[in-house]
């Protein structure tokens, strides 16, 4: 099966094309603004597929970021998706901004905690645990206060996302020991690992229906609150 990726959900953002089959894979990533994505986001499709030898008819499934993060970039990101998935007749795969980020770091023995910069003195963040495989909940995603998140952390963790800039020294002051940090340049990987995701649950039927999908926001845009929404 062959999945184009597409995050959005950060600054940081990009596409990857994979072959789960062959296990090719092609990244595109960009440092740029997340406002550049409308403009760039076709390109860097158009570049994975030609790395790949691929046409875009020769896509199987689209995986895109279903939030949290970015605004702006969530919109883009699903325009685009859904706009390609209803062209050509391809399925939908939605997974988590924040899982994503848990699954550039499985296997480790204490917690991962996921932590992205929310603006407004929160981040998007959730707690989880790796058992049998599988990433086990012990902090719903949503949007917190960086003490909020530290309350349930009671053992080695290993923290990951953009939201370590403005937060890593505050966590460090508070954990000690217990606070471990990806480095910062994991999260460039979202895509990659949204597509290694994606086609785990594209085998199981796993699709989205982008009739009704809404993007995971957590909160009002700041649009919404001048309107008064």
């Amino acid at each position: 099966m062959k999945i184009l990726a597409i995050d959005t959900s950060t600054q940081y953002g990009g596409v990857a094309m994979y072959d789960d089959e062959s296990g090719a894979l092609s990244e595109h990533r960009t440092g740029k603004s997340t406002r550049r994505f409308s403009e760039s986001l076709m390109e860097m499709i158009d570049i994975c597929l030609k790395n790949m030898s691929l046409a875009i008819n020769d896509i199987d499934c689209i995986a895109v970021t279903g939030g949290p993060g970015s605004f702006t970039g969530l919109r883009v990101g699903l325009s685009t998706v859904k706009g390609l998935a209803y062209a050509m007749g391809k399925p939908v795969v939605t997974v988590s901004t924040l899982l994503i980020h848990a699954w550039m770091l499985p296997f480790h023995e204490g917690y991962v905690c996921p932590v992205l910069d929310a603006r407004k003195k929160e981040v998007y963040s959730a707690v989880y645990h790796w058992k049998d495989a599988d990433f086990e909940i012990v902090l719903e995603e949503g949007a917190y206060r960086i003490d909020e998140v530290l309350r349930y952390i009671d053992k080695k963790t290993v923290f990951i996302g953009d939201g370590l800039k403005a937060y890593g020294d505050t966590i460090r002051e508070s954990l000690g020991a217990k606070a471990l940090f990806a480095p910062r340049n994991m999260s460039g990987g979202l895509p990659s690992t949204l597509a290694r995701l994606a086609s785990a649950r594209a085998k199981r039927g796993e699709f989205t229906d982008m009739a009704t999908f809404s993007p995971v926001y957590f909160r009002k845009s700041e649009a919404e609150i001048k309107r008064g929404k």
